[in-house]
């Protein structure tokens, strides 16, 4: 993955310009350390938050403090490397992370933090965060070469930035509603919930910006996709 860096002045200021996504208030916690790609996933995944009105908190794998979660109104996992993820952060704030949601907290995961949200993390044996019913596997398993996908998310066709990102496994009988299918008719998108909290996790980059395709030589037929992470961030914060 290489993406440019975006300015944290910029992170902290921007501001949205849709109108119709109303702002959130509180603090939005975005995992930034060892997994995270770090040439733009990060820093894109910040923008999502502030885009909807949040203040910006970034949260490295060591942190083991409950008191980071007070205020917060969501967790934001990006895009990565979910198996380095899992096995560099600490037990403790895994635990703690779970109780935040579980209490009402929030959790947005883009691409890797789709497949950090179920009890594992694909055929790798590696331990998700358990917060998401059903399971999870590489979609596109051989060539995970940046692209963009049609997709049908809620009965309207996107064409939509992926990565390596996962499709998802759920059952009927899993508490889930499925939000996107992949071509295919595999499972691109998913949302339901952990406790009192919520959790909406893509295997897809709604939040990349421009220089993504740019970069990729990839062309976006219908645009940015910033109302989707809007989407996402506003229902899981809907009621906290």
């Amino acid at each position: 993955m290489k993406k440019s860096i975006l300015l944290m002045a910029g992170l902290l200021s921007f501001c949205s310009l849709n109108s119709s996504w109303a702002d959130v208030s509180g603090v939005a916690l975005v995992y930034r350390g060892a997994g995270v790609c770090d040439d733009g996933c990060w820093q894109a995944a910040a923008e999502s938050a502030t885009r909807m009105g949040l203040q910006v908190q970034f949260v490295g794998p060591t942190e083991t403090d409950p008191a980071i979660f007070i205020g917060a109104r969501v967790w934001i996992q990006p895009g990565g490397w979910a198996s380095t993820v899992s096995k560099k952060m600490l037990p403790d704030l895994k635990k703690n992370l779970r109780a935040f949601i579980a209490d009402g907290g929030g959790y947005v995961g883009y691409c890797a933090g789709g497949f950090l949200a179920t009890q594992e993390i694909s055929d790798r044996k590696v331990p998700g965060f358990g917060i998401l019913a059903g399971r999870n596997s590489s979609y596109q398993d051989v060539d995970e070469s940046p692209t963009q996908l049609k997709i049908n998310w809620n009965g309207v066709e996107r064409d939509l930035y992926w990565e390596g990102g996962p499709y998802f496994k759920v059952k009927p009988t899993d508490p889930v509603e499925v939000i996107a299918y992949y071509s295919n008719g595999q499972i691109a998108s998913v949302r339901g919930e952990f406790g009192k909290g919520r959790v909406f996790v893509t295997g897809l980059h709604p939040e990349g910006t421009e220089d993504w395709r740019t970069e990729a030589k990839l062309t976006d037929t219908d645009g940015m996709d910033f109302d989707l992470t809007n989407e996402m961030i506003e229902w899981v914060t809907a009621f906290h």
